[in-house]
């Protein structure tokens, strides 16, 4: 695969799998969780992964360095009820998301391959879907790659002359 972003992300998916079992499904975030059957094809803890903003500049002709924040969506069912009234073993079985998403921090965090920089997280929010019942912890990561698939080896000579 020539596109650096089809190359990541199944290299993401990879090490997700690879070291975080706790995570079941793992996909391009392509809004799936806006139809109406999404919890019934899909096993939580989910992970759908985004490239929302990328700018590039130019190296030399047609090569890119692209400047790149990668969203990693954990998704998760329903958690337990996490007040203070509640016994602590279910309220940490209610926060145990964030554990797992630690764990994919502990894995994703200064990780990189020769072809894209170490991640590095720049954020995390959270998100309530009450409406169809999951809840979305999105951390962000950036990263820097080359892009050479423009690459043809041409290059055009210039000549300057004084006056």
């Amino acid at each position: 695969m020539e596109s650096p972003f089809a190359k990541l992300i199944i290299d993401i998916q990879k090490r997700i799998k690879d070291n975080i079992p706790e995570i079941k499904f793992i996909d391009e975030n392509k809004g799936q969780y806006g139809f109406d059957d999404f919890k019934a094809r899909v096993l939580f803890p989910a992970v759908l992964i985004d490239f929302p903003n990328t700018p590039f500049s130019d190296l030399s002709t047609n090569i890119q360095l692209g400047n790149c924040t990668i969203s990693l969506s954990l998704m998760f069912d329903p958690y337990n009820n996490t007040s203070s009234l509640t016994p602590l073993n279910i309220v940490e079985a209610g926060l145990n998301y964030y554990e797992i998403e630690q764990k994919l921090h502990r894995f994703m965090q200064g990780w990189c391959l020769d072809y894209f920089t170490p991640l590095s997280r720049v954020n995390a929010t959270s998100q309530n879907r009450n409406e169809i019942g999951i809840r979305i912890r999105e951390v962000f990561y950036n990263t820097e790659f080359e892009d050479w698939s423009l690459d043809d080896d041409s290059f055009t000579q210039l000549n300057f002359t004084e006056n």
